[in-house]
């Protein structure tokens, strides 16, 4: 491993710790060196996340598309794209992100939350009913199994 792939790394865990502190402004900083080099994989995420938690939904949502690319089966990618699209107001594609999530963890309620959300901001209120059923369905579920509660 390269000093600048442990930098990297180091600087990502970093960028995580301080963005889950809600430190977004210590966050930020610690990822604008790489954002003048080509955006790093390895910290794509991090970006997107900090992106995401200041409202700057048209600059997260293209580095989540790009952690959907580079992580395929991650459905956290997928929903935190689908949220930085809702929030530029464009709901078809956040519903087709929120329905990638469904598919890949059926048992995510937010997704459905966030899927019905989108949805009924469409102009879609059947199809968010529905969403909100297959939500209770699987609340109930996980509920019996003692799992996650809303």
């Amino acid at each position: 491993m390269t000093t600048h792939l442990l930098d990297i790394n180091r600087s990502a865990a970093l960028g995580w710790q301080l963005l889950q502190a809600g430190n977004l402004a210590a966050a930020d900083e610690v990822v604008r060196p790489f954002l003048m080099q080509s955006r790093k994989d390895e910290i794509v995420p991090l970006i997107g996340a900090i992106r995401l938690q200041q409202g700057r939904f048209a600059e997260a949502a293209p580095m989540f598309e790009r952690a959907r690319m580079l992580h395929p089966g991650e459905p956290r990618f997928a929903f935190l794209h689908g949220t930085a699209l809702a929030g530029m107001q464009q709901f078809a594609p956040a519903i087709s992100a929120f329905q990638a999530v469904i598919k890949m963890a059926p048992n995510i309620p937010d997704a459905y939350l966030a899927l019905g959300q989108a949805q009924r901001k469409l102009g879609q209120p059947e199809d968010a009913q529905n969403t909100y059923r297959k939500l209770l369905r699987i609340q109930r579920n996980l509920d019996r199994l003692g799992l996650v509660r809303l």
